[in-house]
């Protein structure tokens, strides 16, 4: 019985490979990382104060769809926060066409605590890329 299901089983591997076949074409569809191109933050602020924090994402073909920006806060120091970026690929047969896809957003950040904050922007080609503000305690008057 246990070499009659193997058996089948050797028959059926064929059909179901060409049950699968594109007709020769090939089909790419995935979501994956893109660049974050340029970030600007202010140098310094105040704590309470809203601080835009800007950035811009592009893709390298017109494969690419669906950017969007995150903005995230460090699981191992409250003061570092990633800027990273995702987008939708989907390829029929590798052919994409050429031209730049861009995205972008202004995130409003509020420390609530004085100090250096380091935001790293990363990149899905190029080694990330640094930023500081300066967080100040408020003035009297102001809290």
């Amino acid at each position: 019985m246990m070499k009659l299901k193997l058996f089948i089983s050797f028959l059926l591997v064929p059909f179901i490979i060409v049950s699968c076949d594109l007709n020769g074409e090939s089909h790419e569809k995935y979501t994956g990382y893109v660049s974050v191109v340029e970030t600007i933050i202010p140098d310094s602020a105040w704590t309470g104060q809203s601080v835009p924090v800007y950035a811009r994402a592009t893709a390298p073909n017109g494969c690419w769809s669906d950017l969007k920006l995150y903005l995230g806060k460090s699981v191992v120091a409250d003061t570092v926060y990633g800027i990273s970026a995702t987008g939708l690929y989907e390829s029929y047969n590798g052919l994409c066409t050429e031209v730049l896809i861009s995205d972008d957003t202004t995130f409003n950040f509020k420390p609530e605590v004085s100090g250096m904050y380091l935001f790293i922007s990363y990149s899905s080609i190029l080694e990330p890329t640094y930023d500081t503000l300066y967080v100040l305690d408020s003035l009297p008057q102001n809290r």
